[in-house]
């Protein structure tokens, strides 16, 4: 290996590894912004978060509940999930459980189904649980 290519090799090496470390701290950027950490009501959502790209419901155990899915962090990141994280409500407003990426967690949505056509107005959900 000549002088110059040794170079261009390190050079090479050194913009790689820049590639990588950006991927790895847009993961961890990603993994914090959508973290449900400090949520305990659809209120805290909202607040945290703003308002959900829509709002679904969901039934679990003969229960139904609301199932916000949030918003992507906002920064050109690297992370790449397949869909949007959800936080799930009880019919109160009391968090009850998240999914940071229902599209690749097949038990999440066994757990959490969707009911045929439940995409909720959210107008309505944020009167029903006092957002307004």
């Amino acid at each position: 290996m000549g002088k110059t290519t040794k170079k261009e090799f390190l050079w090479l090496l050194a913009g790689v590894a820049v590639v990588v470390a950006y991927w790895i701290g847009s993961e961890i950027y990603y993994g914090r912004s959508i973290s449900p950490r400090g949520i305990s009501t659809a209120s805290d959502f909202y607040k945290r978060f703003g308002e959900p790209l829509l709002v679904r419901m969901v039934n679990h155990d003969g229960k139904d509940y609301y199932e916000f899915i949030g918003k992507p962090p906002r920064a050109q990141i690297l992370a790449l999930p397949s869909s949007a994280p959800v936080y799930v409500f009880d019919e109160q407003g009391q968090f009850v459980t998240w999914c940071g990426d229902p599209g690749d967690n097949n038990v999440y949505r066994q757990q959490w189904p969707l009911n045929g056509t439940n995409k909720l107005e959210l107008r309505a959900v944020k009167q029903k649980l006092g957002l307004q």
